[in-house]
């Protein structure tokens, strides 16, 4: 069962802020959302946002706590509506604007995002323990630390910093990735993509894998888990390897940045 409350405030600036402003300054407004929703562990958080941070940390407990805190400058705050749906084992969160119509799993948006609206929806979400997570953001970092289990997150402007006893991924264009995985055996492939920002993974130093990584413009730090096998074209560097007995594949590759791969 969901049970949801939407607290909300409007505000004005300072008198004496006021006083000085220029006759077109508007007051911003703000609001703050709430939401309890049971989940157990094997089931998914699934948030996306356009403007704002998201932050996901662990609770005790059986409930996901959500926190949301939307406002505006020059449009109503309260117009954004935050969508919370459960369906089938995963909790989709995310923001509606006005013209959009979302479904429940927070795809289908019919309309883009105004460019003039300077709405901003920031994201605080604690989960129970065996909770999944997946991420995504435009304009706002997102950070999912302090887990249990596996972390999926893309960005496009900010950083991505992952901090799991599981498995992770994580891609951004324009930030840096900082990826701290507890996994020491996993199958198939942890993907760690970049443009423009730096890639960082660390790994327990018991773990067992093979990885590769690549960069165009910067330089490839291995030696926590060895130096690896070096080719270097015209432009470029690779670096690829194996670990301890090896199995599940980690590739990191970012266009404009360093790599480092450390053991902890």
């Amino acid at each position: 069962m969901i049970r949801s409350t939407a607290v909300g405030t409007a505000f004005t600036l300072a008198a004496a802020i006021a006083v000085c402003a220029p006759p077109a300054a508007q007051a911003a407004s703000q609001y703050a959302f709430s939401s309890r929703n049971v989940l157990e562990p094997g089931t998914k958080l699934d948030v996306a946002n356009v403007n704002g941070p998201i932050v996901v940390t662990q609770a005790g407990g059986r409930e996901a706590k959500i926190s949301a805190t939307i406002t505006s400058r020059r449009g109503n705050a309260r117009a954004i509506t935050i969508n919370v749906s459960r369906v089938g084992r995963t909790l989709y969160v995310c923001p509606v604007f006005p013209g959009q119509s979302v479904k429940r799993d927070c795809s289908g948006r019919n309309s883009s995002f105004d460019n003039d609206n300077d709405s901003r929806v920031v994201f605080s979400i604690a989960i129970p323990r065996g909770v999944s997570v997946r991420a995504r953001n435009v304009n706002g970092e997102i950070s999912a630390t302090g887990l249990d289990s596996d972390v999926d997150a893309a960005g496009v402007n900010q950083n991505v910093t992952i901090a799991t006893s599981a498995t992770g991924t994580a891609k951004t264009v324009n930030g840096s990735i900082d990826a701290t995985l507890g996994a020491r055996r996993w199958t198939g492939s942890l993907r760690f993509e970049a443009v423009n920002g730096t890639i960082w993974v660390k790994l327990p130093r018991d773990a067992s894998f093979s990885y590769r990584a690549e960069t165009l413009n910067g330089g490839i730090d291995v030696k926590g888990f060895g130096t690896g096998q070096t080719s270097s074209g015209f432009v470029g560097r690779k670096v690829a390897g194996t670990v301890g007995r090896g199995g599940g594949d980690l590739a990191l590759k970012t266009l404009n940045g360093p790599i480092r791969l450390s053991a902890r």
